[in-house]
């Protein structure tokens, strides 16, 4: 018996997930490199998904409940098959970009999804939002899957995650392109996408007081840029319900909201903020050519493995301290010495949503003190490296990246 197609409004097509691709067993082997290394200032997006939710229930949806398409396998799964780079990009143009520049025109939005044709050496982005001028808003970057599996870069609990080492090589190397072509076309959004997997990142603009200015010898007030990064984003991940306006709590909505909802909440910030876009980045340590870096040029392969199945659980932060946190957030440097991450950090803009600390634990073996740092779910893990600096501040190295810690 044939089963009638169920017609999708706007509204269903972003709670939908994403088809897994199909992929070509003649494919390309090896990832294409990064021209740069990311070398600033870093945070984690750890409130993304819970502003992706919000974003959500704040569209007009009682009025764009027109039919767009219908719910029929014989359109919605994928049937090309992908060898190259060039190959994801394709797809994911017609599952995000297509899709998602149907959506915004009915939710009255000016934005479309296209390519850049340019030269390569310049900095032309993958992927590209544009808006009714034809002026860039967001920049992407596509890597294949089968090369980079970005889900295992960023779990903590995959057995099979690369070391700390690894994961600060391969994730500042990967971040540097898409941050050179936020800074380069002045965007404040990015997205850097296997298409499997996409993380988000956004550049705000920080004053930072004298404890930070003088460690690093400059002027009391000095204007940094931070890169902050999301978790990885699943393309099959299904719409779970979650009300924001009931759970304050940004760890209820990981693991719960959709690719397409996602790239909707990039398409609202530049539809309604006209100050994402130009936005000025100044920061002379921002990018460097990779090159002039320790990794050399050279990522680690971290493909995904056939036989491991389903992707490994998207990591959750560190979890937040509460009351205690003031006005601290932590960074992390891209590149660079371990004492020169150590270098204190204080942040004045009351206005800034305060970023999580790692709780971290002493425990005594014999007689040697070792930290350990306490994940969400509450596992215990060894810190890479500890610091204490002149003020008595506890500095913690955590898969690569550096925190400001406090006690549990």
């Amino acid at each position: 018996m044939a089963v009638t197609p169920r017609p999708l409004s706007a509204e269903d097509i972003t709670k939908r997930r994403l088809p897994s691709i199909l992929q070509n067993p003649q494919r390309t082997s090896s990832r294409s490199i990064s021209p740069q290394t990311f070398v600033g200032l870093m945070a984690k997006w750890d409130s993304f998904e819970r502003e992706v939710r919000e974003n959500f229930h704040r569209q007009p949806w009682a009025g764009s409940q027109r039919v767009l398409t219908w719910d029929h396998d014989l359109i919605n799964k994928e049937r090309v098959k992908c060898a190259s780079e060039d190959g994801v990009t394709g797809r994911f143009l017609q599952q995000v970009g297509q899709v998602m520049t149907c959506v915004g025109s009915e939710l009255r939005m000016h934005l479309y999804f296209g390519d850049w044709q340019g030269d390569r050496d310049s900095g032309v982005p993958d992927v590209t939002i544009w808006d009714q001028n034809s002026v860039a808003k967001i920049a992407g970057e596509m890597k294949t899957p089968w090369t980079l599996n970005l889900g295992r870069l960023m779990s903590e609990t995959d057995p099979d995650r690369p070391t700390r080492e690894d994961f600060e090589q391969t994730f500042t190397l990967c971040a540097g392109q898409v941050a050179n072509y936020m800074k380069l076309h002045q965007y404040q959004y990015g997205f850097l996408s296997t298409y499997d997997e996409t993380v988000f990142f956004k550049q705000e603009t920080h004053r930072f007081t004298s404890a930070w200015a003088s460690a690093n010898g400059v002027p009391h007030g000095t204007e940094r840029n931070v890169l902050y990064y999301s978790n990885a984003i699943h393309h099959d991940t299904d719409f779970i319900p979650c009300n924001p306006t009931v759970n304050q709590d940004y760890r209820a909505f990981i693991d719960k909201v959709t690719l397409r909802e996602c790239m909707l909440y990039l398409m609202t910030q530049v539809e309604e903020d006209p100050g994402s876009h130009p936005y000025r980045n100044r920061d002379t340590k921002w990018t460097k050519p990779a090159a002039q870096t320790s990794t050399g040029g050279k990522a680690k392969n971290l493909a995904p493995d056939p036989s491991k199945g389903k992707h490994a659980a998207t990591p959750s932060a560190p979890k937040s301290s509460g009351s205690n946190v003031s006005t601290q957030q932590h960074y992390s440097r891209g590149t660079g010495s371990l004492a020169d991450k150590m270098s204190g950090l204080r942040i004045e803009d009351k206005a800034v949503e305060k970023a999580p600390v790692p709780r971290v634990r002493v425990r005594w073996s014999g007689s040697r003190r070792e930290y350990m740092w306490i994940s969400s779910q509450g596992v215990e893990s060894a810190v890479d490296k500890h610091h204490v600096d002149k003020n008595k501040t506890l500095w913690v190295k955590i898969r690569g990246l550096t925190y400001l810690a406090i006690l549990a």
